[in-house]
């Protein structure tokens, strides 16, 4: 058997949506200061007629509108193309996730659907002819058809599709397999502290989201931020740009026949390029003394006052929002560091689950510090209603204080397995099985000294990710010469196995317990 991997099923080319965003507005806001100077190179040779110069006129007033019109469109379409793109990209990588394996000695080939996710069960992602006649596959592989003649299922309790060979495909050769992954448990908490939950069905979520519209800013990733702030400001230019427009045409500033002393609104401004740099300039508080209003004009100053104040607010509300995210406690998680896995070993004669954390900062710790510990699994209560996800307390020590910590060193957060604990009646052999389905959720609290902030740090273990009759390595000593406490944290995450049977006991605590009494 060998691999071969230049077979992919499953590929979706995700275009350059950004780029193409970004060059679509780019080109709408460009398109009517263009058109603007194409039409005032030509001017002379037009008629000096009103009908002509108010064609003029009407054709300049309008392009700025569309151009907000044609930066909304592309906009919106960027953004839709660009969550589709990734709605799909997600799909495909999670149902489409395969490897190519090659067996000599057969004319038919396999197709194997790796690590399906159970909302996604029953799409037809793959279109493939079925081979009713070949049913065993050599190298101690025979395989049983199912009632519908599509599904067959082969040693290892191994779910695939037996297929035709298509020699039309240039990737196929005469026999071709795609072995299935072993599949994970999916987590509620990734070991990052991600939230795994999607939320549907919501009776009118966008209109809530819309009324807490600051943290819904907040929430967004730093490109959505900055393009944000970018089209705020060139749309709130654009606008005023247009208001500055029509002021100019109604008091006839852009008549060629007008009276020449007679005072403009906009002195220095004969163009639609000159009446955007003018709102640029005045909401930028820029002024570069060519272009300024007349005293004699109070629509112009009441204009200037509301682009003023308008400009105040928008500064305000971005800066504050980007200030806001920039000072967010959430990336202070970045600096605490989990043990990649758990141990359960024995600690004052009785067996206990042990996470190792750490703080990374020397300086800006951590004050007010406590850890939580949860444990979700499936439950069936004595009425029969099944609870997916039933959240069950772990005790780290509440009664006694040892929840609170003094994160200055790297700690072990103990929980004690006993009557009261969900680990109570598992054993080395039902961790080990592996049909036990469970989540162990950690959460740290605590504030940030230099802020004040509350910042959290969560993460996650699994049951293949708890190492039984396992203990942390040791990582702190002292050194005499310099007289001072070292932390070696490239043992962070390093456990050692316990060798003696007596010092942890493959049973569970439950069995242990009843044990020591029976001896008693």
């Amino acid at each position: 058997i060998f691999v071969d991997r230049d077979y992919k099923p499953c590929t979706y080319e995700r275009p350059f949506i950004s780029v193409w965003g970004w060059v679509c507005l780019l080109l709408s806001v460009l398109a009517p200061l263009i058109c603007n100077q194409f039409l005032t190179n030509h001017l002379s040779q037009m008629k000096r007629a009103k009908s002509g110069f108010a064609l003029h006129i009407r054709l300049t007033c309008m392009l700025p509108c569309i151009s907000m019109i044609l930066i909304h469109v592309n906009v919106m379409t960027a953004i839709f193309e660009y969550l589709h793109v990734t709605v799909m990209k997600l799909f495909i990588d999670c149902v489409c996730d395969i490897e190519l394996w090659r067996i000599d000695g057969s004319s038919d080939y396999i197709l194997l659907h790796s690590e399906l996710c159970t909302d996604v069960i029953g799409y037809d992602h793959i279109r493939l002819r079925q081979n009713s006649n070949s049913e065993y596959l050599g190298n101690d592989r025979t395989l049983e058809k199912n009632e519908n003649g599509k599904l067959f299922r082969g040693k290892g309790n191994e779910d695939v599709l037996l297929l035709n060979n298509d020699t039309s495909h240039p990737s196929f050769g005469a026999i071709s397999t795609i072995q299935q992954q072993p599949l994970q448990q999916a987590r509620i908490v990734s070991k990052h502290g991600d939230i795994n939950l999607s939320r549907r069905h919501i009776k009118n979520r966008k209109r809530q989201f819309l009324a807490d519209i600051f943290i819904t800013l907040i929430d967004l990733k730093w490109s959505w931020i900055i393009s944000l702030f970018v089209i705020t400001f060139i749309a709130s230019w654009v606008l005023f740009a247009i208001i500055w427009s029509s002021l100019m045409y109604f008091h006839g500033d852009f008549a060629f026949d007008k009276n020449i002393n007679s005072t403009s609104c906009i002195q220095g401004v004969h163009t639609l390029a000159g009446v955007f740099l003018f709102s640029l300039e005045t909401q930028q508080t820029i002024g570069y003394g060519t272009r300024s209003i007349s005293e004699t004009c109070p629509g112009a100053i009441l204009i200037l006052i509301l682009q003023a104040l308008f400009g105040l607010i928008i500064q305000a509300f971005l800066l504050g929002l980007i200030y806001t995210k920039l000072s967010r406690p959430k990336k202070r998680s970045e600096t605490l560091m989990w043990s990649h896995e758990s141990v359960i070993c024995m600690c004052d004669g009785h067996l206990s689950l042990q996470v190792r954390l750490g703080d990374m900062r020397n300086r800006s710790n951590i004050v007010e510090a406590h850890v939580r510990m949860y444990f979700v699994q499936k439950r069936v209560t004595q009425e029969g209603e099944v609870l997916p996800l039933h959240l069950a307390d772990m005790n780290v020590g509440f009664d006694k204080g040892e929840d609170r910590l003094f994160l200055i060193w790297p700690l072990i957060i103990e929980h004690r397995i006993d009557q009261n604990s969900p680990l109570w009646t598992m054993s080395k052999e039902d961790l080990t099985r592996g049909d036990k389905h469970f989540e162990v959720i950690l959460i740290l609290e605590g504030i940030i000294e230099p802020t004040g902030m509350t910042t959290q740090a969560r993460t996650s273990y699994l049951p293949s990710e708890i190492k039984w009759g396992h203990r942390f390595e040791r990582l702190i000593d002292f050194n005499e010469h310099k007289r001072v406490y070292e932390i070696d944290y490239s043992k962070f995450h390093v456990t050692y196995p316990l060798m003696d049977d007596a010092q942890i006991p493959s049973c569970s605590a439950k069995e242990l317990y009843e044990r020591r009494k029976q001896n008693l």
